[in-house]
């Protein structure tokens, strides 16, 4: 169920971030001119969103490895993602 819910928590997440954040984003690059509200609202998006991701992100992960150690799965560290956070 933790893992469930984690997975539900981090996809209603996404859900919500191209629902709201990315429309504004899309709204500001179709105009093309940025002015300094608009960069401002661009960075403020930005830092909320990397900062709810992160809290998402680690729920998820922290019930995935339960998941993992309850059932006997070994997870494997992926490249491409180890990539993504540095």
């Amino acid at each position: 169920m933790e893992l469930r819910d984690a997975a539900i928590g981090l996809f209603n997440f996404y859900r919500k971030t191209v629902d709201d954040g990315y429309k504004v984003i899309l709204e500001i690059f179709i105009e093309g001119a940025f002015t300094e509200s608009e960069m401002d609202t661009l960075n403020k998006i930005l830092e909320a969103t990397t900062t709810e991701e992160a809290i998402h992100d680690s729920r998820y992960q922290t019930a995935q490895n339960a998941f993992a150690v309850a059932n006997g799965i070994l997870l494997l560290e992926n490249e491409l993602n180890q990539q993504f956070n540095k």
